[in-house]
């Protein structure tokens, strides 16, 4: 009776050893998964906020500002689509940045408010630079390759 006793002893101890050690393994995944789409998040604000920032310095100069400016091919590591919608299209007295990531398992994105008057399209690539200007208090932005 003592043999079969530990026997199930034994048994039980060792399931109850799974069962912890697989839940741990669960929340170790779980969490390594949230800090993942974190930084992946994180890498795609500062892409926006880059733009934002030139966006933002073009509507603050005199008329007949000219730069150009290279986005980054990717962000953490993640390729990016960058989309801007501006006010008329919105219907209202804002323009807005949505950069996306391509090829995640979960949506990452990032939306930034920008002044009204904004048009145009960016572009990201190796080869390929943005060309953003201000003429008239309309701030134009313009793909441009190398």
């Amino acid at each position: 009776m003592k043999k079969a006793q530990s026997s199930i002893e034994a048994a039980l101890v060792i399931t109850f050893m799974i069962f912890v050690m697989i839940t741990f393994m669960g929340v170790m995944v779980k969490r390594m998964s949230e800090t993942e789409y974190r930084q992946q998040v994180l890498a795609i604000e500062r892409v926006a906020g880059m733009i934002k920032r030139e966006v933002e310095l073009a509507s603050r100069v005199e008329g007949g500002y000219s730069r150009n400016f290279t986005l980054p091919l990717t962000a953490g590591g993640l390729r990016y689509n960058v989309t801007l919608i501006n006010s008329s299209s919105l219907g209202a007295n804002y323009s807005e940045l949505v950069v996306e990531a391509l090829e995640t398992r979960q949506r990452v994105s990032a939306v930034e408010i920008l002044p009204k008057n904004v048009s145009g399209e960016f572009c990201v690539g190796i080869d390929l630079f943005n060309h953003i200007q201000k003429v008239g208090g309309i701030i134009r932005v313009e793909c441009g390759s190398k």
